[in-house]
C-alpha cells in the first residue's frame, strides 16, 4: 500500500511539474485549422481561438478573423497560385503574419501557412491552416 502511494505521489509531482512547464510556454500556441470561403468573407474553426468569421480586404491585404473572445489581425506576405487540379480548380499557398487583435487576441503575433483549392471563376475556396501564435 505504501508503495502504491509512493507511486502515486511520484506521478502527481510529475504532472504538476509537467502542467508547470506548458504553463511557461503557453506563450506559443500551435494555430491548426480549416476554413472557406467565397470572394472577401470567410469561415472556419482552428485551435485554439474556435470557430472564426473573416473579412479579407484585398486592397491592403489584411484580414481580421472574429472569434468568441475577441478579434485577429493578420497581413498576407505571400500568395501563390499553382496548377490546376481540377478543371477550373487551383492549388495554392499563403503566407501570413498576424499583427495582433482586441480582446484575448490584443498584442498577439505570429504566422501561419495556409494551403487549399480555389476557384477564380466563382470565387471559392477552402483552405487548411498551420501556423504559431505567440502571446506578449
Amino acid at each position: 500500500m505504501k508503495r502504491t502511494l509512493q507511486k502515486i505521489s511520484l506521478c502527481t509531482v510529475i504532472a504538476v511539474m509537467t502542467m508547470a512547464s506548458a504553463e511557461l510556454n503557453a506563450r506559443e500556441l500551435p494555430l491548426i485549422g480549416a476554413f472557406s470561403g467565397t470572394g472577401n468573407d470567410f469561415a472556419g474553426s482552428a485551435f485554439p481561438i474556435g470557430r472564426f468569421i473573416g473579412v479579407f480586404d484585398p486592397l491592403n491585404g489584411t484580414a481580421e478573423w472574429t472569434a468568441r473572445r475577441g478579434t485577429l489581425n493578420n497581413q498576407t506576405i505571400r500568395f501563390e497560385i499553382g496548377a490546376e487540379v481540377f478543371p477550373g480548380v487551383f492549388y495554392y499557398e499563403q503566407s501570413v503574419i498576424f499583427t495582433g487583435g482586441t480582446g484575448k487576441y490584443k498584442g498577439v503575433t505570429g504566422a501561419a501557412e495556409f494551403a487549399g483549392f480555389i476557384d477564380p471563376v466563382t470565387g471559392e475556396y477552402i483552405g487548411l491552416i498551420d501556423g504559431t501564435l505567440i502571446r506578449e
